[in-house]
């Protein structure tokens, strides 16, 4: 037998808590981007900028083709990711690093490398989940061992936006 309410005799149920509901809306920030050209690089040279000319969508219109750069208008956490594709000129095994980077190459914010035999494509991809502020421009740098080219549809580079709380809220995310 089902409890009731000893006052209306009708079957109990347990009071209804309304949702909480966000202060605020999230602003949707997203893009990626893809190379349309291969782009070659010189081996064991420094960290070179790669491209990523062909915008395939940019919801926050956030993303600048001509410099390869996302810069967010807002603070907040975003996923940044890349991933590469090199072909080494020759059979020398060589090997491949990125580098996601808010200041134009000078520092990294996060690196990534893979080795590979000669002759073999070297796939290399990184991310990292980071707090951006509004108007920091991040860019993917690279850098091979050998001489070789990034390979166009296979070298792609994309942001987006996590949920996160303003600063100044008791669990916002700490710089």
């Amino acid at each position: 037998m089902a409890y009731s309410n000893y006052k209306n005799n009708y079957p109990y149920r347990p009071p209804s808590r309304p949702r909480p509901q966000m202060p605020y809306t999230l602003p949707q920030e997203t893009f990626r981007a893809v190379k349309s050209a291969d782009q070659s690089v010189p081996g064991g040279a420094g960290y070179s900028l790669l491209t990523f000319e062909d915008v395939l969508f940019d919801s926050g219109m956030e993303y600048d083709a001509a410099t390869s750069s996302f810069v967010p208008r807002l603070d907040g956490v975003f996923l940044i990711n890349a991933t590469a594709a090199f072909s080494a000129s020759g059979l020398a095994d060589n090997a491949v690093f990125l580098m996601i980077t808010p200041d134009n190459g000078t520092t990294g914010a996060q690196f990534s490398s893979n080795s590979m035999p000669g002759g073999e494509v070297n796939f290399d991809d990184i991310s990292a989940i980071l707090y951006l502020n509004a108007g920091d421009k991040i860019q993917i740098f690279a850098r091979s061992t050998v001489p070789g080219t990034f390979l166009k549809d296979y070298t792609a580079f994309s942001a987006a936006r996590l949920p996160s709380r303003p600063q100044g809220h008791p669990y916002a995310v700490r710089q």
